[in-house]
């Protein structure tokens, strides 16, 4: 497994301070998910793309949160997601 970041600025430009609040929604996002509370990992990517939504990662958190909350994974699950292409 490889960790993804996603680029929200540079060092020599000011960053949006609103989105730096919107991802302390995201990243309890991803602890959520993690922690297999796919219910509230739904709600906080679905208010995080209220304000960005062209957010591709937040998009596939939300429909695995959604599936999973359907039909949760087996045990096993680690949260580690397989991509097939860029």
């Amino acid at each position: 497994p490889v960790d993804v970041f996603t680029i929200v600025g540079t060092r020599d430009h000011n960053i949006d301070q609103q989105l730096l609040i919107w991802l302390e929604t995201y990243e309890e996002g991803i602890r959520k998910f993690r922690d297999r509370d796919f219910t509230q990992a739904k709600i906080l990517f679905s208010r995080f793309l209220e304000f960005y939504p062209e957010d591709s990662l937040a998009k596939m958190y939300l429909e695995r949160s959604l599936e999973y909350e359907q039909a949760p994974p087996d045990e096993a699950w680690n949260a580690v997601e397989v991509f097939e292409r860029k």
